[in-house]
C-alpha cells in the first residue's frame, strides 16, 4: 500500500497490479482529504479489497469514478441545500428559487450527477429555447464549482463546456408590440381598475420593466426643471433595480399627464401600487401572472415587449444610442461615454418622448 498526493493536495491510495499479459497497471482510489493522518486512515478500507483487473481497464476512467465515489447523492443535496443558502445572500429571492430548480430537476433526472455524458444528456432533453438551456448549465455548473473550492474531493464539473452557441438574432429573440396591438391594448384597458390600467400605460409610455412600475412610491413621480418625471432607483424597502444602469430618472410623456396619472399619484400615500404584495424577491408577480392571462384575451404580446416596442420607435427615428439607453437603464456599449462620460440629464430626454 502506498499514499501520493495530487497536485491538488488530495491524498491518494496508489496500488499497482500485475496484469495476466505481464503489464503492470496503477490503480488509485481519492481519500477526499489533505490531512495525510486521516489519509492513512481512510486508505485502510482499500488494503484488503480484491479488486477484479481486466486488461480493458483504464486508469482514466478508474480515477473518473473514484475520485467522487465518496459523495452519496443525501450529501450532494445536502451541500446543495447549502450553496441555494449561500447564493440566497448575493442574488434575489426569485434568483434564488430558479437556481434550486436548476439543481433539483437535475438531481431528479439522475444519481449519477458527476458523468459528463448524463450532463450533456439532461441538457440535450430539456424541451426549452438554447437561453434557457444555458441558463441551465450556468446556474448546475455555478454549484458544482462552488463544491469543487469547498470540498476535498477532487472531480471535474460535468457541466463545463455544455454552453451552447445560439444563433438567432437578439432582436428577434422577443416580439415587439406593432401599431396594432398598442391600439387593441389601449382600446382593451378602459374597463380595468385604476391600478391596473396605469401600469399598462406607464409601461406603454415609458418602456419601464413591470417590476421598476410596480414598486414605485408617490415620492418617485418628482419635478425636475419643470417637468414632471419618474425616478428608478432602489432607496425604499422592497424596491430592486436589475443593474446600476436601471437607475435613471426619465420624463413622463405629456399623454400621461393629460389623461389624469397626476391627480392618480396625488390620491395614493407610500406605493403608487398597493394592491400588490411582495412576492419572490419583487412586486410584480402577481400583476405579470394576471397580466400573462389577459393579454390572451386581447391578442396582443408579453408585457415587457412594450420595452421593445419603445427601443424600437426609438431606434426608427434614430435616436443616439446613448440616449435611448439612458431612457431605458440600459448599459451603453461605448467605453468613452460609459467610463468617462457623465449622466445624461433628464431635459436632455425631453424630445425622445415625441417618438413614443
Amino acid at each position: 500500500m502506498s499514499l501520493m498526493l495530487s497536485r491538488h493536495g488530495i491524498w491518494y491510495y496508489r496500488k499497482v497490479n500485475v496484469l495476466p499479459c505481464g503489464k503492470r497497471r496503477e490503480f488509485r482510489r481519492s481519500l477526499g482529504t489533505r490531512s495525510k493522518t486521516e489519509a492513512t486512515k481512510r486508505s485502510l478500507r482499500f488494503a484488503d479489497r480484491p479488486w477484479l483487473i481486466t486488461e480493458t481497464s483504464t486508469t482514466t476512467i478508474d480515477l473518473i469514478q473514484s475520485s467522487h465515489s465518496d459523495f452519496s447523492i443525501s450529501e450532494l443535496k445536502l451541500h446543495a441545500e447549502q450553496y441555494v443558502e449561500f447564493k440566497s445572500r448575493e442574488v434575489c429571492e426569485r434568483e434564488v428559487a430558479s437556481i434550486k430548480r436548476c439543481i433539483d430537476k437535475y438531481f431528479s433526472f439522475t444519481d449519477q450527477v458527476f458523468k459528463r455524458s448524463r450532463a450533456a444528456e439532461f441538457i440535450s432533453g430539456l424541451d426549452v429555447a438554447i437561453p434557457t438551456k444555458n441558463k441551465y448549465v450556468k446556474k448546475i455548473s455555478g454549484f458544482f464549482r462552488w463544491l469543487k473550492h469547498r470540498t476535498d474531493y477532487d472531480f471535474k464539473n460535468p457541466f463545463e463546456g455544455l454552453l451552447q452557441k445560439d444563433r438567432e438574432p437578439v432582436s428577434q429573440k422577443r416580439e415587439a408590440y406593432t401599431s396594432a396591438q398598442i391600439g387593441r391594448l389601449e382600446n382593451g384597458i378602459s374597463t380595468l381598475p385604476d391600478w391596473k390600467r396605469w401600469i399598462i400605460l406607464l409601461g406603454r409610455f415609458t418602456g419601464m420593466r413591470a417590476n421598476e412600475i410596480c414598486q414605485l412610491y408617490h415620492g418617485d413621480i418628482l419635478s425636475d426643471d419643470g417637468r414632471w418625471c419618474i425616478r428608478i432607483d432602489d432607496r425604499h424597502d422592497g424596491q430592486v433595480v436589475k443593474t446600476e444602469n436601471s437607475k435613471r430618472t426619465i420624463p413622463i410623456h405629456n399623454k400621461l399627464i393629460d389623461i389624469g396619472f397626476l391627480d392618480y399619484v396625488q390620491n395614493q400615500k407610500g406605493r403608487l401600487f398597493p394592491q400588490l404584495t411582495f412576492y419572490k424577491g419583487s412586486y410584480s408577480h402577481y400583476f405579470n401572472r394576471w397580466f400573462s392571462g389577459y393579454r390572451k384575451k386581447l391578442g396582443v404580446p408579453e408585457f415587457h415587449s412594450l420595452r421593445h416596442y419603445i427601443a424600437t420607435k426609438l431606434k426608427n427615428a434614430g435616436v443616439v444610442e446613448h440616449y435611448a439607453a439612458a431612457f431605458l437603464g440600459h448599459a451603453d456599449n461605448s467605453i468613452t461615454y460609459r467610463r468617462y462620460g457623465k449622466s445624461i440629464v433628464v431635459s436632455q430626454l425631453y424630445d425622445l418622448l415625441e417618438h413614443i
